[in-house]
């Protein structure tokens, strides 16, 4: 009997199973056998479905999200035309994004930063809290360091340019999907070496000093100066100044003013005149 039934496997194969699926299937799959007198025994074997309907198999399921139908597009074409992944859901607003996500988990979400509804960055925060094994890709417009540094804070796997190829998207995905970081090949140009090691998980990056400058702004923060009077203080835009504080707050992992505060008198980095 056991004979027959690796046997019946090729039939699995022919019908575009697979094998290894078949195999899979089996380990949840109910039998029926029935004796006919002449004609041997007939064994049947029911293999079970996923919650979509098709048969157990191995592909990497992803959800679109960008206000953009002619980027969705694009995105959903080059994706499609890799065997193994496969686009189950889109759409251009955050909050419906929330509820295609709920409603059927994929493997991976490619999200846009701004999106009507809710921003990409909460919405992949939110993703993350109700589905941690969700894989979050950002694929944004913006060459912004804070908005990098957002991104990844909220749990992003990867976040690429909308100005990067086709190839790059796929190899983005298959690091993500084997556990890995992917940063836009651009951004090197674009931003200090430091951040992008500690973004890519890099762990000496994690004992990267504080730059001079970071250790102005910091000291400025803590003396209780708004970014506009350590802008006017220190000559640089608001803008810099943000991305100063950003910086500064993800080499340290910490998440409010306040515990960089006590970390900044800890640590030295300022006199503790209270």
């Amino acid at each position: 009997m056991y004979r027959n039934v690796f046997g019946d496997l090729r039939h699995f194969h022919a019908t575009g199973v697979g094998v290894n699926n078949a195999i899979h299937g089996l380990i949840h799959a109910t039998f029926s056998i029935d004796n006919q007198t002449g004609k041997g025994t007939h064994l049947t074997i029911r293999v079970p479905c996923t919650p979509t309907g098709s048969p157990m198999n191995d592909e990497y399921t992803i959800i679109l999200a960008d206000d953009h139908a002619m980027i969705r597009e694009g995105v959903r074409n080059l994706i499609e035309a890799v065997d193994g992944l496969k686009v189950i859901g889109e759409t251009g607003d955050g909050l419906k994004l929330l509820k295609l996500v709920r409603k059927n988990p994929p493997h991976m979400v490619i999200l846009d930063i701004t999106m009507p509804g809710m921003r990409g960055i909460e919405a992949a925060r939110e993703i993350l809290t109700q589905h941690p094994d969700t894989h979050v890709l950002m694929l944004s417009m913006h060459k912004r360091e804070d908005f990098l540094i957002m991104a990844l804070e909220a749990g992003a796997k990867g976040y690429l340019l909308k100005e990067d190829s086709g190839e790059e998207l796929i190899e983005a995905i298959d690091c993500i999907r084997s556990g890995q970081t992917y940063l836009s090949k651009k951004l090197a140009n674009e931003f200090p070496s430091a951040i992008l090691s500690i973004c890519r998980g890099d762990p000496q990056a994690t004992q990267t000093p504080l730059t001079p400058r970071e250790r102005q702004v910091l000291q400025l923060i803590v003396d209780g100066h708004t970014d506009r009077q350590i802008s006017d203080k220190l000559c640089i835009s608001v803008r810099t100044v943000n991305r100063h504080h950003a910086n500064i707050r993800f080499k340290l992992n910490l998440k409010c003013t306040a515990d960089l505060v006590r970390y900044a008198i800890s640590q030295g980095y300022v006199n503790n005149q209270s």
